[in-house]
């Protein structure tokens, strides 16, 4: 397979398609087009600029098409994400950034009447957030392109955009794992055999509280969610385990966890069965971001196909642990 990468300027965020992933972004731009949605003032829009004015090519136009597809099924889905800071790396010729990392939130004294303030006595320590890429390949048949139909294509570029969601996910959750330690004070293992009560949901906010975080998120795999809903009325308080819906006209009510003692409920395949996460947003950490979804082209040999293939530059750094508070099951 021959793949052909091309750069383009910062601003821009993305790479210029060639061959085939240069048509599928005409076709896309052309039925966008049919509909109304016109793809360049878009960008003049987005860049501030007049339409006239907008320096980009047809080329930057059909690859800023497909990115925005791939990228429409990333951002809203990241159920991570929610859980941590998201912002923009630094500028051109930067892969990596330096942080500050604290193991306790700030704290505040009151001022002697001398006016002598007390020196932080506390080390100064910093991480590294480094930026790598990862990627996602899905493979267009030929034929597809004839069609030209619109709601297809953009199903198939989507899937490349939950690809990526699935492994940066992964890699926030990773992060928050990482940063809990029985030594820190911001895990708790239950005893064997174990799973998640209303009390132990309870006692992990308690907790993370006296380390002065507010978590206002509650991070579970599926397994946790079924074990929460198979639960009931946790201990009799109906009202925090969300709404309870019917379906069509049957009488039995499905119990939905939204939020638990304040706390947002997200579900994410990524989060171990044994673990669940309790995270204060806005002090976790950070999710660095360089730019946007990158194209590249490539066509599969001895078939009448190609393969577009998206790349994300991302890093995860984690500034305040004790932001993060994990309860650890034993019972899978």
């Amino acid at each position: 397979m021959t793949q052909y990468v091309s750069t383009l300027s910062e601003s821009q965020h993305t790479t210029r398609p060639r061959e085939n992933t240069y048509k599928l972004g005409k076709v896309l731009v052309e039925s966008l087009k049919a509909r109304g949605v016109d793809v360049r003032e878009n960008l003049a829009k987005k860049f501030n600029v007049a339409k006239e004015d907008l320096s980009i090519d047809e080329g930057d136009v059909y690859s800023t098409a497909i990115s925005g597809f791939i990228e429409q099924r990333l951002q809203p889905k990241l159920a991570a994400v929610g859980a941590i800071k998201s912002m923009t790396a630094p500028g051109k010729g930067y892969d990596s950034i330096k942080i500050p990392l604290r193991n306790a939130l700030v704290t505040a004294s009151d001022l002697p009447d001398n006016g002598e303030l007390t020196s932080d006595t506390g080390s100064y320590q910093s991480t590294t957030v480094t930026l790598r890429y990862s990627y996602a390949k899905q493979q267009i048949e030929h034929e597809l392109l004839q069609f030209a139909n619109v709601d297809m294509l953009a199903e198939e570029l989507g899937q490349l955009g939950t690809a990526i969601e699935r492994k940066i996910d992964s890699d926030v959750i990773a992060a928050f794992k990482a940063s809990t330690t029985t030594a820190l004070g911001n895990h708790t293992k239950l005893g064997t055999t174990t799973t998640v009560t209303f009390a132990t949901l309870a006692a992990g906010r308690r907790d993370a509280l006296k380390n002065y975080a507010e978590p206002d998120m509650l991070i579970i795999s599926p397994e946790t969610e079924y074990t929460i809903i198979a639960l009931g009325n946790l201990a009799g308080t109906t009202n925090v385990i969300g709404s309870m819906v019917m379906k069509g006209n049957e009488t039995t009510h499905y119990p939905i966890p939204q939020a638990i003692l304040g706390m947002k409920v997200v579900v994410s395949q990524q989060v171990d069965d044994d673990d669940i996460y309790l995270v204060d947003s806005k002090f976790a950490g950070y999710l660095i971001r360089k730019g946007g979804v990158e194209t590249f082209d490539g066509r599969v040999s001895n078939y009448l196909a190609f393969e577009v293939i998206a790349a994300h530059a991302y890093g995860v750094g984690i500034v305040q642990p004790k932001a993060i508070y994990r309860v650890e099951e034993n019972a899978y």
